[in-house]
């Protein structure tokens, strides 16, 4: 569900509308060294300095559980963008109980590191 490239533009604006909405995300970072980790919670970042954060607790990214993801420079990024019209019949309902009914994954090229956004739209 996550193989249809979006422009960075557009990649961008949709983790910029998590995060000024507040949208409820199940997140996986899978960094490029096989290191990974998931973290229910809320965009709390999405800066160059500070990467792509998802945090636990709105706001609270310092003392709650998180996820980062550094990002480096806009051209060093590469979004896929997918929904629940690709997951096959059979287990379509299940898959969006559980994850939601969207997906979108930010890729960082350099590092190999990328972060998988579920979410309901």
């Amino acid at each position: 569900m996550t193989r249809n490239p979006t422009t960075n533009e557009e990649g961008a604006l949709l983790v910029k509308k998590l995060l000024d909405e507040a949208t409820p995300v199940l997140a996986y970072l899978i960094g490029g060294d096989g290191s990974h980790g998931k973290v229910e919670g809320f965009v709390d970042s999405f800066t160059s300095e500070v990467g792509l954060v998802v945090s636990a607790t709105k706001g609270l990214p310092s003392t709650a559980d998180n996820l980062c993801l550094f990002l480096g420079s806009s051209d060093n990024l590469t979004y896929f963008f997918g929904d629940e019209r690709e997951i096959p019949e059979p287990s379509r309902e299940e898959a969006v109980g559980k994850y939601g009914n969207t997906i979108l994954t930010v890729l960082a090229v350099a590092s190999g590191s990328f972060m998988v956004l579920y979410f309901n739209s």
